[in-house]
């Protein structure tokens, strides 16, 4: 791209093209190294994440379990409830 850019520049008369070029080119390489350092930061969070699973699992088995027993004995309260009040 660079090299087609110099002969434009030179062919048009005009630096100006060049230099963008040379912008555009410095521009897309700190956006590539960008993105490498996000990937990054995304597979190390991943991985955190990953160690994490079991352990969210874990809870919400918990949570779930609690809900369920809880729910179990209130229906078995106002069962009594109604059975005492006949």
């Amino acid at each position: 791209m660079l090299s087609e850019a110099s002969e434009l520049s030179v062919w048009a008369g005009r630096p100006a093209v060049l230099e963008e070029v040379h912008r555009l080119q410095t521009r897309w390489d700190q956006l590539a190294s960008g993105s490498v350092s996000r990937r990054e930061n995304l597979e190390v969070e991943l991985k955190v994440c990953m160690k994490l699973l079991p352990t969210i699992v874990v809870v919400v088995v918990i949570v779930v379990t609690i809900t369920v027993l809880i729910t179990m004995m209130m229906i078995v309260v106002n069962t009594v409830d109604g059975l005492d009040r006949d």
